[in-house]
């Protein structure tokens, strides 16, 4: 069996306040009692950049997936999806995040729907390219390829 993280799916900012401040307390609790296995949430869990420092900064083991973290996602969806960049460059809060820990972010689009195969994987490809050449090398092939490959042990 092969050691892979665990990728949870818990979109925050969808819940109700009380909803919201229990999933994050068992969330957090779930990260405790695994602190050594990665645990990887996807879409961002839909957490704005301070929630998500504080999650980076206490536990060692969380890891976000970038997944609809774009303003393409944002702006063609209801769903409160978080949008990580100012026009094609990353927002402030976040490229200060990435630097902060490049070893935790993992590059993903979730390309369920024809639409978005068809209509926004060259745009989100694009806008992604673009922002990480604004970051220093190392830290865009972390984003971009090396810390999923790192993760599940793919080279």
């Amino acid at each position: 069996m092969n050691n892979w993280p665990f990728v949870a799916h818990i979109e925050f900012a969808s819940l109700e306040k009380k909803d919201r401040k229990r999933y994050m307390a068992e969330f957090e609790s779930l990260l405790k009692e695994n602190f050594s296995y990665p645990i990887l949430l996807i879409h961002m869990g839909q957490l704005q950049p301070e929630e998500a420092e504080i999650l980076l900064a206490e536990h060692t083991n969380f890891y976000l997936i970038t997944s609809h973290a774009d303003p393409i996602t944002v702006n063609t969806s209801s769903q409160p999806w978080v949008n990580m960049f100012k026009g094609k460059r990353f927002k402030p809060a976040w490229k200060s995040l990435i630097l902060k820990y490049p070893d935790r972010f993992v590059f993903a689009l979730d390309n369920v729907w024809e639409k978005h195969w068809k209509n926004d994987y060259t745009k989100k490809m694009n806008l992604w390219r673009k922002a990480l050449t604004e970051m220093p090398p190392e830290v865009a092939e972390k984003i971009a390829h090396g810390n999923a490959e790192r993760l599940y042990e793919l080279k």
